[in-house]
């Protein structure tokens, strides 16, 4: 979805480009804009009037500006018959324009739920009709943070709630509130947290398999030679599967998960590949304690067959 944003930007910076290459004489342009009810008898009269190619060329940009979107779309498709090299250029231009904008909006949202305060501006959503009083009273009995999880589903059901949400930040937290309103989305999503959700994960598991490995168990594999475990570590860092650990434990031939971790489908997604290397070779050893650390993406059922 173009926005205002995007194509006023886009007609900002390439102004003198457009200015420079375009002749608005025995071309299609005017034709088709007006065809289009794009441009009143009284627009191309005041085109024509002007004196030179770059004043007309100029007078039109400038009428686009305040047109719209769909206008400017249709005004890029005119130059296709003789400018088509322009019409890819301001096609490219409005992609990434757009993808930009997108980034901002999102950007934009994560400021405003770690910036403001839900009780800075619950009293005006209710005022407004967009909280209910049972919503209200769950969101202030919650933490700003879960607050706002419970908000963010209401502000994104229709336009009104959003620019409810405009005018509730606009007093506090103009700046926040300036930007928000330029986009044309009501849906008031942030997907920057879920970038990291499995780095996150998988720090939070080595954090969990080193608490779980005594000071004494990490003496013993590190001075044994002969063990799988410290033909492991002899080649950590070039198993396929180095993304994350987990801690097993092996108590008279009998195989004990200290804690349930993710496996390495359920942990990496798409990324997960099943022909992972199993580093190394586990051997059962009747009442010898060993801890095994190994790598995530790992063939279970392999391991089972040990």
């Amino acid at each position: 979805m173009t926005s205002n944003y995007s194509y006023q930007a886009i007609l900002l910076e390439k102004h003198e480009e457009l200015q420079a290459e375009i002749s608005l004489d025995n071309t299609l342009i005017l034709d088709t804009l007006f065809q289009n009810e794009d441009l009143t008898e009284s627009d191309i009269e005041s085109i024509k009037t002007e004196k030179s190619r770059k004043d007309r060329v100029r007078t039109l940009l400038l009428l686009l500006f305040d047109r719209g979107p769909t206008v400017f779309k249709r005004f890029f498709a005119s130059l296709k018959a003789d400018y088509s090299h322009l019409e890819s250029r301001l096609l490219k231009a409005l992609e990434e324009s757009d993808k930009e904008t997108c980034a901002m909006t999102m950007y934009t949202i994560c400021r405003i739920e770690s910036t403001v305060n839900i009780r800075d501006i619950v009293d005006r959503l209710y005022s407004k009709g967009t909280l209910s009083p049972k919503e209200m009273k769950n969101i202030l009995k919650c933490s700003n943070e879960k607050g706002w999880s419970q908000l963010k589903p209401i502000l994104s059901k229709n336009r009104e709630a959003r620019d409810a949400l405009v005018g509730a930040i606009a007093g506090k937290y103009p700046d926040l509130s300036e930007e928000y309103s330029k986009f044309p989305s009501h849906k008031f999503a942030c997907f920057c947290k879920r970038l990291g959700i499995k780095q996150r994960t998988i720090d939070n598991i080595r954090l969990t398999s080193d608490n779980n490995i005594s000071s004494s168990n990490r003496s013993s594999i590190a001075s044994s030679t002969s063990s799988p475990t410290s033909s492991f570590r002899e080649n950590e860092g070039r198993t396929s599967g180095d993304r994350g650990i987990f801690v097993e434990q092996f108590r008279g031939g009998k195989k004990i998960i200290d804690k349930e971790l993710p496996t390495g489908r359920e942990l990496l997604g798409e990324n997960y590949t099943s022909d992972s290397k199993v580093l190394p070779e586990i051997k059962e050893e009747s009442k010898v304690e060993k801890n095994v650390i190994m790598r995530t993406g790992f063939n279970r059922k392999a391991l089972r067959k040990k």
